[in-house]
């Protein structure tokens, strides 16, 4: 699959391999976040794409953090949104927004939008993300051996 890889073309104002595969037809597969391809069906049209789900995948869920501020309340107030985020208002938001949601109330109700996909987590099958990032990505590690090959 490395082999025949087209990355972006790297032209100004493109927006990269999305734009190579949408707008210049490089390409028969795009891999793209599932929100971007689902947005990409909507902008383009149902009859121009198909979303292919894996079976299985990993959960990438980004990380939140609240930093320490020295503006009163700030603090506060983003653990306040971050405590947001899970509620069933925030992720049926989420979810309008082509995001997997992880409640279940709001996973039920966009059922038939996201395809059934396992999901893990990088500390389930890879022993947390150090492991996974020395043996995977790090010079010489295996995506460095398969892109040589």
């Amino acid at each position: 699959m490395f082999a025949n890889v087209k990355l972006s073309n790297g032209e100004p104002g493109k927006a990269g391999a999305t734009a190579a595969f949408v707008e210049d037809g490089v390409g028969d597969l795009l891999l793209a976040w599932e929100n971007e391809a689902h947005l990409l069906i909507k902008e383009k049209g149902a009859d121009k794409f198909e979303i292919v789900a894996p079976s299985i995948s990993i959960a990438a869920e980004r990380p939140i953090s609240v930093a320490a501020s020295g503006e009163s309340g700030a603090r506060d107030a983003a653990a306040a949104y971050i405590d947001y985020l899970y509620t069933h208002q925030a992720q049926d938001i989420s979810a309008s927004h082509f995001y997997r949601p992880g409640d279940p109330l709001t996973k039920a109700k966009y059922a038939a939008r996201f395809q059934t996909t396992g999901l893990f987590t990088i500390d389930e099958v890879f022993g947390g993300w150090r492991k996974a990032e020395q043996k995977h990505f790090a010079k010489g590690g295996l995506f460095d051996q398969i892109r040589s090959n």
